[in-house]
């Protein structure tokens, strides 16, 4: 049996792709890494085949109703369905056979890709490629006994929910200091590291069930935003962690784009990656993210629940630790 598996803080990643193909201006690999309810990561790959420019500018247009939020390594204008995707200055020349990299989260997925991207103004080639293999169709069978030659699979990350934590300390009437919890985490990290957590908001956990039932309904509205979602970029980071030797430990510092109540904001965090060995990294804060009510909208929510336990205050500041488990089938050479 495969152990289950991957990486640091994270969700699924999907299947859905649209690629625009060869002999022309340029090619796109644009991909639904993954996708949720209320949210989805979304991954492109621009490889240019024309002559050198100093800039550039890539533009699609949204099948449904996506909104863009935490854009990495690049910057971007949206006006209503129709996107444009601008350099920035470390990546703004483009000679032929240049790639470029970036990915974004955005709201309101509609699970479709765009059908056509613009380069400065200049039409990518939006031919989709070879048609996809016949399921139902017989491999064909290994010459001379050997293996049938696939492509090699991707690592798989997943997170240990059982072994995992996610906690937050919460302040009342001044002096009074409580720790809390969530009881269901889900997580995954792309083979592109892209990391996100998925954190089930219905699963607070504060040892009182009347004060669980007043947070669900009264501060996370989990009624109409259940999950929150934090996504990371490692980069070059990923290569880093899977070099770990077991018992050795790599110091992170790392912006975070994290989703709760239906807004966005990037907040910087510090991990520590661990190898413990057998395929095991355990991912923690080596010292804890504050999150305030009121960057995510939640600060009513908040009052409300003051006003309800009959308190004379309640801090919007909230200490956010974990400490997070993942494993891997196996691991590449990085």
């Amino acid at each position: 049996m495969k152990t289950r598996s991957r990486l640091a803080l994270l969700l699924c990643g999907s299947a859905l792709t649209g690629t625009a193909l060869a002999d022309s201006l340029c090619e796109v690999d644009y991909r639904i890494q993954h996708s949720w309810q209320t949210g989805a990561v979304h991954r492109v790959q621009l490889t240019y085949n024309g002559p050198e420019v100093r800039e550039w500018n890539l533009g699609w247009r949204f099948a449904g109703q996506e909104q863009i939020d935490s854009i990495f390594n690049v910057t971007h204008t949206q006006d209503g369905q129709d996107v444009a995707v601008s350099n920035l200055p470390w990546n703004a020349g483009l000679a032929e056979g240049s790639e470029i990299r970036f990915g974004f989260n955005v709201r309101n997925p509609s699970g479709e890709v765009p059908e056509t991207f613009y380069l400065n103004g200049q039409p990518c080639n939006t031919d989709q490629g070879e048609p996809a293999p016949n399921p139902d169709s017989p491999e064909e069978p290994p010459v001379d006994g050997g293996e049938p030659n696939n492509p090699e699979a991707p690592v798989v990350w997943s997170l240990d929910e059982d072994a995992s934590h996610l906690g937050f300390v919460t302040t009342k009437n001044q002096h009074t200091v409580e720790s809390h919890n969530f009881g269901a985490l889900s997580g995954t990290v792309s083979e592109d590291g892209i990391a996100t957590l998925n954190i089930n908001l219905d699963t607070v956990d504060t040892g009182i069930d009347i004060r669980n039932q007043r947070m669900r309904e009264m501060l996370f509205n989990t009624s109409t935003n259940p999950e929150a979602t934090v996504a990371i970029e490692l980069g070059d980071n990923l290569g880093r962690v899977l070099g770990l030797s077991a018992g050795e430990v790599l110091a992170l510092e790392i912006p975070a784009a994290v989703q709760i109540n239906g807004e966005s904001r990037e907040l910087n965090t510090s991990l520590r990656v661990q190898h413990l060995g057998s395929q095991r990294f355990l991912v923690s804060s080596s010292q804890p993210l504050i999150i305030t009510a009121d960057q995510f909208e939640l600060d009513d929510g908040v009052e409300a629940l003051r006003e309800v336990a009959g308190l004379s205050a309640i801090s919007l500041a909230v200490p956010v630790d974990f400490a997070l488990i993942f494993e891997a089938d196996e691991l590449p050479t990085p």
